[in-house]
């Protein structure tokens, strides 16, 4: 019998001297996701995110910042600037930055969407990091078109899984 986990939620503001600790010893921490300033990508309280200590975070990147009054946040780098990263969550049309490197704590390098892990370099992500980032103001409009999109193809698995339960 698998044993239940211990589950207790603690705010991030919370976890930074220890997650900054051991992502400065060179570790991977894993974090659920809370917020839904990262969907379609990443459901709140339902996936979780790897971080690695950030060196030089790149352009459709993933980090976790810290603003100025102390929110920890997890979005996306979408332009590159000598004084700092302009960033936004995947499902907001509003740009944070710029954010100097040093409020940046970490970079994701993977995630796990419900039980199944992806890593950030896999060829859709890729695709899909690229096509949202780029699709910026139109966001708002294509929001909506991704959830139908997903809740046709999980009823389109869920049939598959019962056709293959009937054979």
């Amino acid at each position: 019998m698998k044993p239940e986990a211990n589950r207790q939620q603690v705010s991030t503001k919370t976890l930074m001297p220890f997650l900054e600790e051991m992502l400065q010893m060179g570790k991977q921490v894993r974090l659920t996701v809370t917020g839904d300033s990262m969907m379609p990508i990443w459901r709140n309280g339902v996936d979780s995110v790897i971080l690695q200590k950030a060196t030089i975070p790149k352009r459709f990147d993933v980090v976790l910042y810290t603003r100025p009054n102390g929110d920890v946040i997890l979005h996306r780098i979408v332009r590159c600037m000598p004084e700092g990263y302009m960033i936004i969550g995947d499902n907001q049309t509003q740009v944070d930055g710029p954010i100097p490197l040093s409020q940046i704590s970490a970079v994701v390098t993977g995630f796990y969407r419900g039980d199944t892990f992806y890593t950030a370099s896999s060829a859709w992500y890729w695709i899909y990091s690229r096509i949202w980032t780029l699709a910026g103001p139109m966001r708002r409009f294509l929001y909506p078109a991704t959830k139908t999109a997903a809740k046709i193809l999980k009823h389109l698995e869920k049939a598959k899984k019962n056709n293959e339960m009937d054979s």
